[in-house]
């Protein structure tokens, strides 16, 4: 499981709701909290998008999406760890093609 106090906090200080923050990136209030709750997960294009709003910067990504939380089972933890590579896969795939973008 993944600990989302950094995130919750961040959005705290900016003055952002879980509401506001959803329909920002295209999802349900409901759809958010789930992601929040660790009963699905926040995709490679929703985590860009929450870090645009928030002012997330690249390097940052992890503290705030994948942070554990203490006592996670093995399954989960092992789930989690293929999530988190598939994240920066895709996230490397969009900086590469940014960056291809650029030169055009």
């Amino acid at each position: 499981m993944y600990d989302f106090s950094r995130l919750l906090n961040r959005m705290e200080r900016k003055g952002i709701s879980q509401r506001k923050l959803a329909a920002s990136i295209g999802i349900s209030a409901n759809a958010f909290n789930n992601k929040i709750k660790g009963r699905s997960f926040f995709n490679a294009q929703e985590i860009e998008l929450i870090c645009d709003v928030l002012a997330i910067c690249q390097a940052d990504i992890g503290m705030y999406f994948f942070s554990k939380t203490k006592n996670a089972p093995f399954s989960a933890l092992f789930t989690e760890h293929l999530f988190s590579c598939n994240y920066y896969c895709s996230v490397w795939n969009i900086s590469m093609q940014r960056l291809g973008e650029a030169f055009l």
